[in-house]
């Protein structure tokens, strides 16, 4: 007994009818549609709380360096601006409010111009970085919102910042 080699079936995209002179055993062609790709479950956006989380840990405690009394960042942020960059760019939905804060030693409104321009250079670092523009909002606060008391050295350091505060999550 010899066995039958398998015979591979084509795919069709409609049923043809058998021709007129063929016989009416001959087989007729289903139709044979493609299994459709698995699709992936939508990834939810992370909750404002989660989002702000990822942002602060890719900062890792370290604030934005500048040169003194400056818009112009240093080289130190580099890899800091990168992880941040991913991400954003993980959440192209999500929207962050970069916040230029300063010290007390200045008028408030040089201050706020001062926060304002540290936060639009961080902005366009990250746009640089493949943020997109719709992510990111530069926001020049000035000396209004210290963390830390400005009569000392070490509290007016720490009350010179760029931080970035998630308004959606995406």
């Amino acid at each position: 007994c010899r066995a039958s080699a398998p015979v591979e079936t084509p795919v069709a995209t409609a049923v043809s009818a058998p021709p007129a002179e063929a016989p009416a055993e001959a087989p007729v062609e289903a139709p044979v549609e493609a299994p459709a790709a698995p699709v992936a479950p939508p990834v939810a956006a992370p909750a404002p709380d989660s989002l702000q989380a990822m942002l602060d840990a890719a900062l890792g405690g370290y604030p934005f360096e500048f040169l003194p009394v400056s818009s112009v960042l240093t080289r130190a942020n580099d890899d800091h601006l990168e992880a941040v960059a991913s991400v954003l760019r993980q959440w192209p939905e999500s929207v962050v409010a970069v916040e230029g804060h300063t010290d007390n030693t200045a008028s408030p409104g040089i201050s706020r111009d001062l926060g304002a321009r540290q936060a639009a250079a961080v902005v366009r670092a990250l746009m640089l970085r493949g943020v997109t523009r719709r992510q990111v909002r530069a926001l020049g606060v000035g000396s209004a919102q210290p963390i830390d008391d400005n009569a000392t050295p070490e509290g007016r350091r720490h009350n010179r910042r760029v931080s970035l505060r998630v308004v959606s999550g995406g």
